[in-house]
């Protein structure tokens, strides 16, 4: 059965539209119009007006944010890159903003999700580009970031699917053409959808020990265009986390940086919560979770066995972007419960980190 959600278009109080798509909500074939030309002067006014200081950014961000959100515009590449510098102007000024994954294992459909994020009381989400959801896998991909743009969330990174990136070292070219072709489209999309962080895993298992040439060649086209289109590269630690240095060590550029995961930190680091101190200047981004020391559970922060404690001392308070959680419900909570105790657990770290005396500066 097709189910119907009611959608108001950019906040206004104009008549809700009805959109139906196979059981998940998208956005209309015909709003999909380009950018017109007042769009892009209101769009560079933004830019020409921003102020220096840590507040007014943010304030100009939700300014241009109304004119980007809306689902009658698709952006042109100029827009994209310069919403986006907004969008990062703003989460460096503003580094109370806390976020969660767009999918929490509360099996709703998207736009459902992103309305109880953002009724919650969360800043922020990030986005999955992978077929597991549903509007990935009915070629519905580009509707996403509306969406969210849509309900008022900031759209922080998109995350993207990691079951073929060993392929990025492999020495059959077939495959290791096809991986980078792949990752390239997916900064392309971050790019056009001024979505300023792009998420990667650079291993899956232990497979991997050693980098090699051709790979390395690999993430240097890969950080040469993502520099051209204004995308942040954030490489995630993972199995084998000691790849990330070897890759930090041949490859510098502002726009290859490092997502901090602490359930696998805690998982497969030989000295849990150093990685995150060692890679401090590289940080972009965070996903933060607990686990039970055998699973890669993702469970909310103290249902696990991780010692915040000692990931709070580590954590680098010079860090300014935001504080996102990568969960799913452990206890099977319904919808508004588990997202509220979620909020209010991501508070308590955040102003852990940013009060504690210790933690690196």
């Amino acid at each position: 059965m097709k189910e119907k959600i009611r959608v108001k278009r950019r906040g206004r109080e104009e008549r809700a539209q009805d959109i139906v798509l196979d059981g998940e909500t998208s956005l209309p074939i015909q709003a999909r119009s380009k950018v017109t030309t007042a769009t892009n002067s209101a769009v560079h006014a933004h830019r020409s007006q921003a102020p220096s200081s840590a507040i007014a950014p943010l304030a100009c961000a939700h300014s241009a944010q109304a004119q980007w959100r809306s689902p009658m515009l698709t952006p042109s590449s100029q827009t994209g890159r310069t919403l986006g510098a907004i969008f990062r102007a703003a989460s460096r000024g503003n580094n109370k903003m806390i976020g969660i994954f767009s999918w929490y294992g509360i099996d709703k459909p998207f736009i459902e999700r992103i309305s109880s994020i953002k009724e919650t009381g969360f800043d922020a989400t990030s986005m999955w580009i992978g077929e597991e959801d549903s509007l990935v896998k009915h070629n519905k991909m580009d509707d996403m970031p509306y969406i969210v743009r849509d309900s008022g969330l900031f759209l922080e990174n998109a995350h993207i699917p990691f079951d073929a990136c060993n392929d990025i070292w492999s020495l059959d070219t077939v495959k290791a053409n096809s991986i980078k072709n792949e990752y390239r489209t997916y900064i392309e999309f971050c790019s056009k959808h001024a979505i300023p962080i792009l998420v990667m895993h650079i291993s899956k298992g232990y497979q991997i020990q050693e980098i090699n040439d051709s790979g390395i060649s690999i993430l240097h086209d890969l950080v040469k265009l993502a520099e051209d289109k204004n995308v942040k590269i954030a490489l995630e630690n993972t199995r084998v986390p000691i790849l990330l240095d070897k890759i930090y060590e041949t490859i510098h550029s502002e726009y290859l940086g490092f997502c901090y995961d602490s359930s696998h930190d805690k998982l497969y680091a030989r000295t849990p919560y150093e990685i995150v101190e060692t890679y401090k200047d590289k940080l972009l981004c965070v996903h933060l979770s607990d686990n039970d020391g055998i699973n890669d559970s993702h469970w909310l922060p103290d249902e696990g066995i991780i010692e915040w404690d000692m990931m709070i001392q580590k954590f680098p308070k010079t860090y300014t972007g935001i504080y996102t959680l990568e969960v799913v419900t452990k206890n099977g909570e319904e919808n508004k419960t588990f997202l509220k105790k979620a909020k209010e657990k991501i508070e308590t770290i955040r102003d852990r980190i940013q009060v504690s005396p210790k933690n690196s500066t």
